[in-house]
């Protein structure tokens, strides 16, 4: 994957964690975490230099790529509902960490004319 996608990513993931923590609404955050789950896993493959997964494979490549980080992600999620968002960021923080942090000041993509 290249640096453009990793940071296509990192950004991504760095407006829902601002998204998340902008947020008083229940159902807003359930969306919002599901969300960041999803894409974290997918960084933490890309970083690891592993073939990416969904659903299930996600979780299962995961295991073999990152080993704990499923279970971390999910434990997260599950705080998450329950009103608390420290965990989830902190998991996230650690897997975009590998991969050069949060990115938001000062990112740039240049598009089609």
């Amino acid at each position: 994957m290249s640096t453009e996608e990793i940071d296509d990513r990192r950004y991504a993931i760095t407006d829902l964690l601002d998204d998340l923590a902008g947020s008083n609404d229940q159902s807003e955050c359930l969306f919002i975490a599901t969300e960041l789950v999803r894409r974290t896993g997918e960084l933490a493959l890309a970083v690891g230099g592993s073939w990416s997964g969904g659903g299930k494979w996600l979780a299962r490549r995961l295991e073999t790529t990152a080993p704990g980080l499923s279970t971390r992600l999910h434990h997260g999620l599950q705080e998450v509902l329950s009103g608390r968002v420290e965990h989830l960021v902190a998991v996230v923080d650690e897997v975009l960490g590998q991969a050069g942090g949060r990115l938001w000041v000062g990112y740039e993509r240049a598009g089609d004319p």
